[in-house]
């Protein structure tokens, strides 16, 4: 019996493991859930050993549920079938970014909630039990695009325009050496073992506002004028850029690319072409990401 307990679209999995009444149960803990699957682009070389290699990502993640529902009446038993059904279907009418996904809300033994959007691939399946009409075994495989398994807590931090400065100090011995330091500098900390994708809000007065990661090496740079009362939506899990609510992912700057929180800690400065006017705000939403389970 897995030792987990899952919610997904009203519907929850091993929170009664009593045998009385009805009961969602998962026989095993689900496959899928350590291993998402790896995209690789490899080639032999011809006459030598070996292969030319390229980096590797992690791709989708399947996460088979197989498992029974107990009920204690036949007709109820056929209740929850019905109702499992409901749950393991497409959207008849779907829109482009969130296509027939739900989140898969996961309570590990640690008791820490997590979740993973995924929407279904193979359909739920029943298996009769001989001489038992109370019971049905049943299997399904959900499909999660995103790998990322990301915990409940919404973290945010704000973060001001970033500017030059030194860090010299009086009284000081002479001769003295002047030192460059920069202001208003966060440091965001992803605790998990991943990197995870952003919310990024944009607001204030500001041209060509330009927001970096330090850590990783990574900025997005958006060639465009925020005035005031004007706000900038960058959400790199979806790969969308809205001004004030309308799409300008053109306006991301040709060097420039969509940036993660990697593991651990993670320097942020918020920059633009109007450095001496320091009015340029941001708020930076984040889960904490788990590429491995358990």
């Amino acid at each position: 019996m897995a030792e987990i307990e899952m919610t997904y679209r009203g519907i929850s999995f091993n929170t009664n493991l009593t045998g009385i009444g009805d009961t969602y149960m998962l026989i095993d803990i689900p496959e899928g859930l350590n291993h998402p699957v790896i995209r690789e682009s490899e080639r032999n070389i011809q006459g030598e050993h070996g292969i030319s290699d390229q980096m590797s990502f992690y791709g989708k993640r399947l996460i088979t549920l197989t498992g029974k529902i107990i009920s204690d009446t036949q007709a109820g038993r056929k209740i929850m079938e019905e109702e499992l059904k409901k749950i393991f279907i497409l959207d008849g009418i779907q829109d482009n970014l969130n296509a027939s996904y739900y989140p898969l809300f996961i309570t590990d033994e640690d008791g820490e909630l997590k979740q993973i959007d995924v929407k279904v691939a193979v359909g739920v399946e029943f298996q009769k039990i001989f001489g038992n009409y109370y019971e049905r075994d049943f299997i399904v495989t959900l499909k999660a695009r995103d790998p990322r398994i990301l915990g409940q807590t919404l973290n945010n931090e704000p973060l001001e325009e970033s500017f030059d400065g030194t860090t010299l100090q009086f009284p000081s011995k002479f001769p003295f050496k002047l030192g460059n330091k920069v202001f208003n500098q966060i440091t965001i900390n992803n605790t998990c073992n991943f990197s995870t994708p952003p919310i990024i809000t944009l607001s204030g007065v500001s041209t060509n506002p330009r927001i970096i990661n330090q850590t990783t090496g990574k900025q997005m740079k958006l060639n465009t004028d925020l005035l005031s009362g004007d706000e900038i939506v960058i959400d790199v899990a979806l790969g969308t850029i809205e001004k004030n609510g309308a799409d300008i992912l053109s306006a991301l700057d040709a060097v420039s690319e969509f940036i993660f929180l990697a593991p651990g800690e993670n320097v942020f400065e918020l920059r633009d072409d109007t450095p001496v006017d320091l009015l340029l705000q941001a708020e930076i939403k984040w889960r904490d990401a788990w590429i491995y389970f358990f």
